[in-house]
């Protein structure tokens, strides 16, 4: 999660984001197309009923670039996905990251979403 603040604005009212980056290690150029996750614990893996889905960019956002978006070698791309009660952080999801034009996964560490999801669960608790 990052917290952006407006220059010059009241320092309360800020603007909370879950921050999602991948940076491309090579060996060449690579086309960063979706934001992917899916639903995967180990009943589901072994039943074959893994879900998959779909993130959503932030068009409105304009610190976002578009999707697809090209990756030169070490080159990072970020984009920031509002932190609302309504956030894809409270579904059941095991896995989230990118889609790239290889047609594979680029998943974030597990550590890292399971620190976002116990945060969103403190932030939104129901």
């Amino acid at each position: 999660m990052v917290t952006l603040f407006t220059p010059g604005a009241d320092r309360t009212k800020k603007q909370n984001y879950i921050k999602i980056s991948v940076t491309n290690h090579g060996p060449g150029v690579v086309r960063i197309e979706s934001i992917v996750g899916k639903n995967a614990p180990t009943w589901r893996r072994l039943f074959r009923l893994v879900q998959h889905f779909m993130v959503l960019e932030d068009n409105t956002n304009p610190l976002n670039p578009s999707l697809p978006q090209r990756l030169e070698i070490a080159d990072t791309l970020t984009l920031l996905l509002p932190y609302t009660e309504d956030a894809f952080l409270g579904t059941k999801l095991t896995h989230i990251g990118f889609g790239d034009s290889y047609n594979r996964f680029l998943w974030a560490k597990k550590a890292s979403l399971r620190e976002a999801k116990k945060q969103f669960r403190r932030d939104f608790r129901k």
